[in-house]
């Protein structure tokens, strides 16, 4: 069996040792904010400086953070727990959106995922 052109075996190996390297955080949204997800529900993304970051909606108001980061001890030591602002939590779920191949899924309606699904079909 193979995934990307390579052995599963490999590809799991290499997935996990990626995952391996990221600083995790938990964010916690706004009470009047959501997160949506997916049929991709994993959006990969550049920061600022350059670095890898993964975000992974866990539930509606929950979001799993990945940050590519050089320090190990950092990677070992904890996972922080962090209050979403409503703005960082609407580009969380730009990203998600953008991401998405086919399906957005939220816990209510969102009118301006339609917006940002019409906006990416035309890119």
């Amino acid at each position: 069996m193979t995934f990307a052109g390579k052995p599963l075996r490999d590809a799991v190996t290499e997935v996990v040792k990626s995952l391996l390297k990221l600083s995790w955080s938990v964010g916690i949204a706004p009470e009047d904010t959501r997160f949506v997800t997916t049929d991709d529900p994993m959006a990969p993304r550049r920061l600022s400086d350059g670095r890898k970051c993964f975000l992974f909606p866990l539930a509606s108001q929950t979001i799993l953070v990945g940050v590519e980061t050089a320090d190990l001890r950092r990677v070992l030591d904890r996972v922080d727990v962090l209050e979403i602002p409503p703005s960082d939590a609407l580009k969380y779920n730009s990203e998600m959106v953008a991401a998405a191949r086919r399906y957005v899924y939220a816990s209510r309606r969102e009118p301006w995922v339609e917006k940002i699904r019409a906006k990416n079909r035309r890119t």
